[in-house]
C-alpha cells in the first residue's frame, strides 16, 4: 500500500461551477481580499454566509475552490497565505511537508456514511468481509483512515477498497457493481433516495472507541502569517457563516445548491445529517489528539508520524 497521501483522484467539477466561483473572485478587490481556499464538498454549507457575502464583516473573504486534495496541496505550497478549509489529516500531512498551517478551529464533525444496497445491506461492519467498498477521494483521506480503522478494529478481512469520486460511488452502487461506498453528504442522501441503506460511521466509531458520535473531520487553517486583527476578523466572519448555516438551514441550503448545481431540497436534506459546530483550537485539541492516536494505531499510513506536532496543537 502506498504511503503517499497525495495520490488522490480529482473530483470532476463542471465548468459552470468553476465559472460561478471565479466570478466571485472577480467581484472582490484583490488588494483588500483575503483568500479562502475551500473544497466543493460537504463542508460548503458552513461557508455559505461568505458565498453570498452576508457574513463578511470588515474583511472581504474571496473563495478559491480546489478540485482535489492534491491540487490544494500544490496551491498552498506555491501561494502560502490566507485561510484554508482542509480535512484534518490532510492538513497534518501538508504541515509536515513544510506548508505553514495553523489551526483556527474545527467545524465539521459528522460527514461520512457507509452506503450499501437495500437487497444486501451492510448493517454492521462485521458483515463486510469479502466485499468491495468504494472510498472517495483517495488513499490517506479522512474517509479512508476512518474506514480502515473501523475494519481493523472489527477484525474484518478480505475487503477490497476501490477509490473514486463520490459521484462515481453513487452510480456504481446503484448499478450493483460494488457492495458498499463510503460517501460524504450530499452524495449519501442522493444514494439514500435510490433506496440504499446507510450506516453512520461516526456512530460506529463511538461504539468501538467510546466518546461522542462525532469526528474532527474538517477545520479552518491559517496559511502562513496574518495580521492578528485581520485573522481575528476573518475567523469571526467564518464563525458567523457557520452560525448562519445552523440558524437558517433553508437559506444556506439554497446558496450551496446554487453553487453545487444541485437540487435545493437535496442539499437541505443532506445538511440535516451533518454536524456543524465551530470549535476553537484549544477546545478541539483533545478530540483531535485522540482521533489521531486511534488512526495512528490502526491505520498509520493515513497520518504523518506526529500529526499533533505537525499542526502545533495547543
Amino acid at each position: 500500500m502506498s504511503k503517499t497521501p497525495f495520490s488522490f483522484l480529482s473530483l470532476r467539477m463542471g465548468g459552470a461551477i468553476l465559472g460561478l466561483l471565479l466570478g466571485t473572485l472577480l467581484l472582490a478587490l484583490p488588494c483588500e481580499a483575503l483568500t479562502l481556499h475551500h473544497p466543493l464538498g460537504p463542508s460548503l454549507l458552513a461557508a455559505t454566509g461568505i458565498l453570498d457575502r452576508s457574513s463578511l464583516g470588515s474583511v472581504p473573504l474571496v473563495l478559491r475552490p480546489w478540485r482535489s486534495l492534491e491540487e490544494a496541496g500544490a496551491v498552498l505550497a506555491k501561494e502560502p497565505g490566507g485561510l484554508a478549509v482542509l480535512p484534518t489529516t490532510t492538513a497534518a500531512f501538508l504541515a509536515e511537508r513544510g506548508i505553514p498551517l495553523h489551526l483556527l478551529g474545527v467545524h465539521l464533525w459528522k460527514a461520512f456514511f457507509l452506503l450499501s444496497s437495500r437487497e444486501n445491506p451492510l448493517k454492521d461492519l462485521s458483515a463486510a468481509g469479502g466485499t468491495r467498498i468504494l472510498v472517495p477521494f483517495g488513499r490517506g483521506d479522512v474517509a479512508d483512515g476512518v474506514l480502515r480503522t473501523l475494519l481493523k478494529a472489527s477484525s474484518v478481512r478480505n475487503v477490497k477498497l476501490l477509490y473514486a469520486s463520490p459521484q462515481e460511488g453513487v452510480a456504481l452502487l446503484a448499478a450493483g457493481k460494488i457492495d458498499g461506498a463510503v460517501l460524504p453528504e450530499p452524495f449519501a442522501t442522493l444514494a439514500r433516495r435510490g433506496g440504499a441503506h446507510a450506516l453512520d460511521l461516526q456512530v460506529e466509531w463511538a461504539r468501538r472507541f467510546g466518546g461522542r458520535p462525532r469526528l474532527p473531520v474538517t477545520g479552518l487553517f491559517r496559511v502562513g502569517t496574518l495580521d492578528p486583527a485581520t485573522e481575528q476578523a476573518a475567523v469571526a466572519a467564518f464563525q458567523r457563516s457557520v452560525a448562519r448555516a445552523l440558524r437558517d438551514p433553508q437559506g444556506a441550503g439554497a446558496v450551496a445548491a446554487e453553487t453545487l448545481h444541485m437540487e435545493p431540497a437535496l442539499v437541505r436534506e443532506a445538511g440535516r445529517r451533518l454536524t456543524l459546530e465551530f470549535v476553537p483550537p484549544r477546545a478541539a485539541a483533545p478530540e483531535l489528539r485522540r482521533f489521531f492516536q486511534i488512526l495512528s494505531r490502526h491505520a498509520p499510513e493515513t497520518l504523518p508520524p506526529t500529526p499533533d506536532r505537525a499542526l502545533d496543537l495547543p
